[in-house]
């Protein structure tokens, strides 16, 4: 069965869950399904994160960030089921509160991925040298020792055990060779070879929610949008919940395939240059959208 069948299939599973459990018109679904999945595959703060943290961080980092998002989305669903959404949406008090900190959330997002160049490009500029030049030695001339005292010819170096490919003392562990045969330490990108943590799992989980979740422009969204499929005559709360967690399904349905093919690509971008132009723009991005955001009306 290939992936397209059986996200198919799942599919169906959940449409008729959704009529059998909350009696939802089959039609009703299948106008709300499309709908809903445009809204979230719509570029935003949340596509700009997963897609940063999946280029940059890797892969399992951009689909914790999505499983974030996706319980962003429930928050919201929740708000609107509960009338929060309403106070919110018609209180300037609440609505400026969630909005400028949902702003300065992230405007600091894009100010740690400008203050981020430096790291980056610290850590490949002295890391890479040093490699190659020790690979050199290893895999020339022997031990740079010998090489300065002339004490051993390029011959006695071939027949050196430490010489030959694979057993270098000098290489680190997770080291691989480019196109040229030249080693590189995977120290440059930490990130990509270090096995992810719960930790640092939650770390990216909560950059994910927290993007979401402090939205002001979901709010009214899910305020006006949801209310447009629910039926007035059945309980509007699990209409509301089920119509939130197919949004969440979608989500998961989207960013979390995205994260995975920017995570598999991820390797042909492993140069400083990229990496620091990436973080520059996602920095500024993050900032602009921060700005956009601080200038959003409730009305």
């Amino acid at each position: 069965m290939s992936n397209v069948q059986r996200r198919a299939g799942w599919l169906y599973v959940l449409l008729f869950i959704a009529k059998v459990v909350v009696m939802i018109s089959l039609e009703t679904l299948l106008l709300f399904i499309p709908m809903a999945a445009i809204l979230v595959m719509l570029p935003g703060p949340d596509f700009a994160l997963i897609a940063k943290i999946s280029l940059i961080n890797g892969r399992p980092q951009g689909q914790a960030a999505a499983c974030g998002v996706a319980l962003g989305i429930c928050v919201h669903t929740t708000a609107a089921m509960l009338g929060i959404s309403a106070v919110i949406a018609q209180s300037m008090l609440w609505f400026s509160v969630l909005k400028y900190v949902g702003a300065a959330y992230l405007v600091w997002l894009g100010v740690q991925a400008l203050r981020h160049n430096g790291a980056v490009s610290a850590a490949v500029v002295k890391t890479a040298p040093r490699d190659d030049a020790d690979t050199r030695a290893d895999a020339g001339a022997g031990a740079r020792k010998d090489a300065r005292t002339n004490t051993c010819t390029h011959a006695c170096a071939d027949d050196r055990p430490d010489s030959r490919a694979g057993s270098r003392p000098g290489s680190r562990p997770g080291s691989r060779p480019d196109a040229r045969g030249t080693v590189r330490s995977s120290a440059a990108y930490p990130a990509a070879q270090a096995r992810l943590s719960p930790r640092q799992w939650w770390k990216f989980f909560w950059q994910g929610f927290l993007t979401n979740a402090l939205n002001p422009k979901a709010v009214i969204i899910f305020l006006t949008f949801l209310p447009q499929f629910t039926n007035p005559h059945a309980p509007l709360a699990p209409q509301f919940l089920e119509l939130g967690g197919i949004m969440s399904a979608l989500c998961l349905f989207w960013y979390v395939p995205l994260a995975y093919m920017l995570g598999r690509v991820r390797h042909v971008f492993e140069n400083s240059r990229f990496q620091l132009w990436l973080q520059r723009v996602t920095g500024f991005v993050f900032i602009a959208f921060g700005l956009k955001l601080a200038a959003a009306q409730s009305r």
